[in-house]
């Protein structure tokens, strides 16, 4: 349970890691216009979350291996995003497969302790 729960709260800081990892290596030298663009790119992922988690649910491999592989895959392409934007929308496709599992973790722990749920919204608004 207490690993659901720092899943949880390094997913809450990820995600504020791509704001800044956009406005640090892309501000630098391209026009302010093209910036709710690229967030909308890098955002897209997000709205096929019911797909993923519909994949994450299909798949017969343990959950926590979609969050190491997640985990794991969003960082080495944040190591890349300089390069080009399509290494945000991978972090930001396979930090979603990783929120996809943990959801479906705590789905299946909240069903023998109840307040785990609780817990894990706590401590991702942390």
């Amino acid at each position: 349970m207490k690993l659901l729960l720092g899943v949880y709260f390094f997913l809450s800081f990820s995600f504020a890691f791509v704001s800044l990892a956009v406005s640090l290596n892309f501000l630098q030298g391209s026009d302010a216009k093209g910036l709710p663009l690229l967030y909308a790119i890098i955002s897209a992922p997000w709205a096929g979350k019911p797909i993923l988690g519909a994949i994450v649910d299909r798949i017969p491999l343990e959950r926590s291996r979609f969050v190491c592989v997640g985990f794991c895959g969003a960082g080495v392409a944040w190591a890349l995003s300089p390069y080009s934007t399509l290494w945000l929308v991978a972090a930001s496709t396979l930090m979603c497969l990783a929120d996809c599992a943990a959801d479906a973790i705590m789905v299946e722990e909240a069903r023998e302790h109840a307040s785990i749920q609780r817990l894990s919204i706590a401590s991702r608004s942390a």
